[in-house]
């Protein structure tokens, strides 16, 4: 059921940023008891929306696959902002205003995040401060703790 919920909702999305009338028949072809009460009521396909919406913001698994997702991304992208700046460092005098103008940015990147850090816990103490630093530093920041929220809904689901 849930699947067929979220199925309708997304096809009533396609149809409100401008997919076509044509899909959403089709989609009732699908399924006759579905499109049978789309027709006679009303009601029923916004009714199917709010529930497929509801469904899909509470679904843990929906939300594990954010968080897991996220976390890789974060990792990769400082992976390969490190391999930019290291081939710039290979290109040598040519690369030089490249590798300035990628390491500036990955500084002031870095930067604003200790900063952040540290006023978020600048109640905790200095060790707190500093064990969240490193993690900034080190890149591991966003993936441990998305790896510490996946489990936490692990344990609740």
């Amino acid at each position: 059921m849930a699947v067929i919920i979220v199925v309708i909702h997304l096809r009533a999305r396609w149809q409100a940023v401008g997919g076509g009338s044509e899909g959403e028949s089709s989609g009732r072809g699908q399924n006759r008891a579905v499109g049978g009460l789309m027709k006679k009521h009303d009601w029923f396909k916004p009714m199917v929306v709010v529930i497929s919406k509801s469904v899909v913001k509470t679904a843990a698994w929906g939300l594990m696959w954010r968080v897991t997702v996220g976390g890789v991304v974060s990792m990769t992208d400082l992976v390969t902002d490190l391999f930019v700046v290291w081939q710039y460092w290979e290109g040598g005098e040519k690369m030089l205003k490249y590798r300035n103008a990628s390491l500036a940015s990955l500084t002031t990147s870095i930067a604003l995040q200790l900063l952040l850090v540290g006023m978020q816990n600048r109640k905790k103490g200095v060790r707190r401060i500093l064990k969240e630093m490193a993690y900034v530093i080190t890149g591991l920041k966003v993936p441990l703790h998305a790896y510490i929220f996946d489990n936490r809904l692990r344990e609740c689901y």
